[in-house]
């Protein structure tokens, strides 16, 4: 918010001249006692007590002797002089003003604006002032070279002080009061406004959500970065100047399905929330039974042996890694096709041609489709309607089904990186179906037949799985095993 100091003068509502013996002066009646050369204001009526100093209980000290300092905005020390019962004032300008204590009826308020935000000035700027509740202007005041405006405002006068705004600073608020002061100080200061980008970060594990401490959260503006740490309650706050666009980034997490958040807004609210949650998961493998329900290897052994589970309702081998679950390439594939190798030979294409909808030498992580299977067996099948060509290795997947419980997993033909993660997970697997196939000979580890991946290499040809990636012509006649998306 913008600052507005406000100073109070001296009060002096009734003078009351030279100090007297013997003489009742009302409360709030100024007195100047020559003794002294000091001016004192009566805090009581009927008060006869001669005054004494500072710490009198009857009198209260204003001025002392013939020089005053009155502290004004800022603790700046302005000196004052005293001839009689008018008060001179002297500014660090070497400006002066006077107040006569001994017949002023009006509050003088100073007003000093001054501005912190660059490309405005203060000068020129006209502060107007409304008396007594009225709608219409009843005195203005135009701030001179030093930041100065100046009212004199009639003593019982209510008013209110309205200063110009500038866009892009903060709201300088109207000054209301009444007068009955001598002198009256007030500051204001034009201020940069500033949107707090308020960042939450929670996270979900086992469905309880709780505060995330230790994120970081990277703001740019202006070509300058912030990077802020989450606190023990998951925020993380930013200032950006009104009108400037910032980018907020979050970093995605191992173990969390979040994936990376980078947003970017342009400076306009005092505040803007922003919200990001990181939901946990495992990673590994995970055997699916009939029924859908999960196990790890561990947890299924212990229910086998518990007689709760029969190793024949082991249906697939579930695949998720953190990179799968980031591209949404999360897969499976069926225990009884991997180790009876039940799978046909096709084409992935009948004509070496290049297809348009996926990339050319996808065999990168940085490329599309590389972890999404589904996605590029679904783009592979469709370019082939449209264009009349045809794709056996694609058609066959994506027309494979396969229900778990109440719920259908649609086939798919691997892409090159689920081939890659699957081969290094390849002894974890086999493991599994030592487990759950004993009787059979066939592992993933032994299974270097060539698999057609959805992966495209070129115009003529497509990448194929043994035991590492390799490239061949599209019309060559390859194993193909579907996949499953989960």
């Amino acid at each position: 918010m913008a600052t507005k100091t406000i100073n109070l003068g001296k009060v002096g509502i009734t003078n009351g001249g030279d100090w007297v013996a013997q003489v009742a002066y009302p409360k709030l009646t100024t007195v100047y006692h020559a003794a002294t050369m000091s001016t004192y204001l009566s805090l009581h009526d009927n008060n006869m007590n001669e005054p004494t100093g500072a710490s009198d209980a009857h009198w209260q000290l204003m001025i002392d002797g013939a020089t005053v300092k009155v502290v004004v905005a800022e603790a700046e020390q302005v000196n004052a002089t005293l001839n009689g019962t008018v008060v001179t004032i002297t500014d660090r300008h070497g400006h002066e003003s006077s107040v006569d204590l001994g017949v002023s009826d009006k509050e003088t308020v100073l007003i000093r604006m001054s501005s912190k935000v660059s490309g405005i000035t203060v000068e020129g700027k006209v502060i107007s002032a409304y008396y007594n509740g009225s709608s219409e202007v009843s005195a203005t005041a135009t701030v001179n070279a030093d930041g100065i405006a100046r009212f004199e405002i009639p003593f019982g006068t209510q008013y209110r002080l309205s200063f110009p705004q500038e866009a892009g600073t903060e709201h300088i608020d109207d000054y209301e009061n009444t007068a009955l002061v001598i002198w009256k100080g007030v500051d204001v200061v034009y201020q940069q406004r500033y949107e707090v980008a308020e960042v939450t970060v929670q996270q979900k594990v086992n469905g309880v959500i709780s505060p995330c401490e230790g994120i970081e959260v990277t703001v740019v503006s202006d070509g300058v970065t912030q990077v802020i740490t989450t606190n023990s309650e998951g925020k993380a706050t930013a200032s950006v100047m009104y009108g400037h666009s910032y980018t907020v980034s979050i970093g995605h997490r191992i173990g969390y399905y979040a994936k990376e958040y980078s947003q970017t807004f342009t400076a306009g609210y005092p505040v803007r929330g922003i919200q990001f949650e990181y939901e946990h998961y495992d990673t590994g493998l995970r055997i699916v039974c009939t029924d859908g329900v999960e196990y790890t290897m561990e947890d299924f052994s212990e229910a086998v042996d518990a007689g709760s589970r029969d190793i024949s309702e082991a249906t697939v081998i579930l695949v998720k890694t953190d990179e799968l679950i980031t591209e949404g390439g999360v897969f499976g594939f069926e225990i009884d096709s991997m180790v009876h190798r039940r799978y046909g030979s096709q084409a992935w294409c009948t004509q070496n041609t290049q297809f348009n909808s996926i990339p050319l030498n996808g065999n990168t992580p940085s490329a599309q489709y590389y972890y999404d299977g589904l996605g590029a067996t679904r783009a592979i099948v469709q370019e082939g309607i449209d264009r009349g060509l045809s794709t056996p290795a694609a058609t066959l997947c994506l027309s494979a089904k396969i229900t778990l419980g109440s719920v259908e997993h649609q086939g798919f033909l691997g892409s090159i990186g689920q081939w890659n993660i699957l081969w290094e997970n390849r002894l974890a697997v086999d493991a599994i179906l030592d487990l759950v196939r004993p009787e059979t000979t066939y592992r993933l580890s032994n299974y270097t037949t060539n698999k057609w991946t959805s992966t495209q290499y070129s115009a003529g040809g497509a990448w194929y799985w043994t035991s590492s990636a390799r490239i061949d012509p599209k019309s060559y006649g390859y194993a193909v095993v579907p996949f499953f998306a989960f």
